[in-house]
């Protein structure tokens, strides 16, 4: 087991707050966690191992029961409990948890190898006032750094307003709460809103209308960066509870029927709308699908899920209770989606009582779906063509027209719906056929500026797929010199310089990929020739490294000094865009720093590449070699970090194995020779003795 790994897989879980190791299975991570710059302490159970550690990290390790933690302050971020000491065991486990729920703010990572109590681990810490942390659902992420066999739990303590565990009667929307359980419905749930939030970006505005007592919302309020969750609950049980267990700054809920809150919103005003078993509750499907495409912004994401069939009946003798109609057909509900929406991806999910295990299986939307217990839909609202409607202000970047945010790429579009639905590569459609079908469309009907973002989406998937024909590559190839020699003379304009490098960078790969060398040469050529600073220091990315590969098409046609014109030009490149102004977004929905300089490091990285080509080119002694260049320094580190952390962990399992064989070895040679046993003893005896044989 790697330290370093594990420690860093704990805090990406728990967050960077006060961490609290319990047992002597957690004081090894203390001084991981410390060079993390986490502030990490422990409580071990031995004496003589909390002695040790003080004497390296003064004033980290205390020792005793879990009793003498009241001295502790309350508050402590996080507790990691590793291994169960001797007082948990049996029915004190839900006492000490119990106790220990006083002093978490934060989470408690429970890890127990050993025996569990009478009700297992889980409902014992339910019971205590635990409830599972959103972020379970990732706690694999700990089997792989080592933590091996027993219960794994992420758990974080209940509000004090609420009632505790399972000897109170709960009200139905406790029993619906799919953090305070682990029924098969609860847990689908889990990992049905985790694959949620991989269609929510920073600034959105999600809407969750898929039941529960308002938990999918704190969900993904924790687990994304939705700007405002509007949790959409019918009837005042479910509203009071979501608001006593699940407050949160921004979620807002709505207490109404989902169609008729949906019909109360603004239209084009939710980004990502979740209705999670919501489609077979109401009476008029339909209405709610019409509400579903009023209030989604176009390219907004509609997320759906159903049972994949009917609800049992009711016993003989008795009425149904279940509010439920049967689901549609999938072929109906196809066409349902395809009247309003564009159908995106789709899946079968199973419970963990399944056969086959809990998991989503992706399928394609125009096959029948596989044997499941719910069916899984991600639609988008059309976007490309036709008239859609204004781009909110919210998200214009203030200022001067001409001086336009380098990381706006939106409102450079003739229609900045585009951005979400065709550019961002988190965001477009994950199916390739609906993307391609899209981009075709732009390309053929589309205003100027989106036919070249198109172009650009499309040629890349061109450029991705190793069975495409050279009569398309060459098709491709000649729409984007049209474009490019009608726009050829606005070069200073911002969104034009954007797409003429793009572009001429793109069809110097394409022309790579066919062979043509002198082609893309010309095309590398006219990208470094398109000045970027127009648009922003993110541009010289494709110019620099437009350098950095001309300069190998050169040497590898036995001309040096050209290659050496083209590395050089790389790196007076690089040198004029960290020069430039980096305009800060002033929106608080502007994209996220990180980005931009994500984007300067790759410019530094490609420019480190043409100079380690120069030197080398400088330097016959050594000689030019291709590799060096061509993998990024920063990639190089990643990589050989990543082996180093593989390789330490391997290398201290390999020791544990090893020490456990010797130990093994020598017991069972004590065992055959008892003389062998009783010198070894004797000579233990003589080594405690001084010289003079005291």
């Amino acid at each position: 087991m790697s330290l370093e790994l594990l420690a860093r897989r704990i805090l990406t879980l728990t967050g960077a707050g006060p961490c609290l190791l319990l047992g002597d299975d957690g004081a090894p991570l203390v001084a991981p966690l410390l060079a993390l710059g986490v502030d990490a302490r422990c409580h071990a159970a031995s004496a003589a191992l909390a002695e040790a550690g003080h004497a390296r990290m003064p004033g980290r390790f205390t020792s005793g029961p879990l009793a003498a933690l009241r001295t502790w302050p309350a508050g402590l971020g996080t507790l990691v409990l590793l291994g169960a000491p001797a007082e948990m065991a049996g029915a004190g486990a839900g006492r000490a948890l119990r106790a220990l729920r006083r002093l978490v703010r934060g989470a408690l990572l429970l890890h127990a190898p050993g025996e569990a109590p009478p009700d297992g681990w889980e409902a014992t810490a339910l019971a205590a006032g635990f409830r599972h942390h959103p972020r379970q659902v990732q706690t694999g992420l700990l089997r792989e750094a080592g933590l091996s066999g027993g219960a794994l739990l992420l758990l974080e303590p209940l509000p004090e307003r609420l009632p505790r565990g399972p000897a109170t009667p709960h009200p139905s929307p406790a029993r619906q709460d799919m953090l305070r359980g682990s029924s098969p419905a609860q847990v689908a749930r889990r990992v049905r809103y985790d694959w949620a939030r991989r269609w929510i970006k920073a600034g959105d505005h999600v809407a969750d209308a898929g039941g529960g007592p308002g938990d999918g919302a704190w969900f993904l309020a924790r687990m994304s960066e939705a700007a405002r969750l509007t949790a959409i609950l019918p009837g005042a049980a479910m509203a009071a509870y979501a608001r006593a267990a699940f407050a949160h700054p921004r979620i807002v809920v709505v207490e109404e029927d989902p169609v008729a809150a949906l019909e109360s919103l603004p239209e084009n005003s939710v980004d990502c709308l979740l209705c999670f078993e919501a489609l077979e509750r109401g009476a008029e499907p339909d209405r709610l699908l019409a509400a579903c495409h009023r209030v989604l912004t176009p390219a907004g994401r509609l997320l759906l899920a159903l049972p994949a069939a009917p609800p049992p009946p009711a016993p003989s003798g008795t009425r149904s209770r279940s509010s439920r109609a049967a689901p549609p057909g999938w072929a109906a509900l196809r066409e349902r989606l395809a009247a309003r929406f564009l159908l995106d991806v789709t899946a079968a999910q199973t419970g963990w009582d399944h056969p086959g295990g809990a998991r989503l299986r992706p399928f394609p939307p125009e096959a029948e779906p596989p044997a499941a217990q719910w069916l899984l839909a991600s639609a988008i609202k059309p976007y490309a063509l036709g008239p859609q409607p204004a781009y909110p202000p919210r998200l214009v970047i203030e200022g001067e027209p001409v001086r336009i945010n380098p990381t706006d790429f939106a409102g450079m579009l003739d229609n900045p719906w585009l951005h979400r639905g065709l550019l961002d590569g988190g965001m477009r459609p994950a199916d390739p056929a609906l993307l391609r079908r899209t981009c075709l469309a732009l390309i053929e009907h589309g205003p100027e500026k989106a036919r070249a973002a198109a172009l650009t989406v499309l040629g890349y998937r061109l450029l991705e797929d190793g069975t495409v024909e050279q009569a398309a590559l060459a098709a491709h190839l000649r729409q984007i010199g049209q474009w490019v020699a009608a726009w050829e003379g606005r070069a200073r304009q911002p969104q034009v310089a954007r797409w003429l490098v793009s572009l001429a960078f793109l069809a110097a790969l394409l022309a790579q990929k066919t062979g043509a060398l002198a082609l893309a040469a010309q095309w590398f050529n006219r990208c470094i020739a398109t000045d970027p600073a127009p648009f922003g220091p993110m541009l010289f990315t494709k110019t620099v490294e437009a350098c950095h590969r001309l300069g190998w098409i050169h040497y590898g046609q036995g001309e040096p000094e050209a290659a050496r014109r083209a590395w050089q030009e790389g790196l007076d490149q690089a040198r004029r865009a960290l020069g430039l102004r980096r305009d800060a977004g002033r929106h608080p929905l502007a994209p996220r720093l990180n980005f931009v300089f994500d984007e300067y490091a790759a410019i530094c990285d490609m420019a480190c590449r043409c100079a380690i080509a120069l030197n080398h080119l400088d330097n016959p002694a050594i000689g030019l070699e291709r590799a060096p260049s061509f993998a990024r320094p920063r990639e190089r580190q990643m990589e050989l970090l990543a082996r180093i952390a593989r390789l330490s962990g391997e290398l201290s399992a390999a020791q544990a194995a090893l020490r456990s064989q010797e130990k093994a070895l020598e017991k069972t040679r004590a065992k055959k020779n008892p003389a062998r046993r009783r010198q070894k003893d004797g000579a233990g005896s003589a080594a405690g003795t001084g010289k003079d044989g005291r």
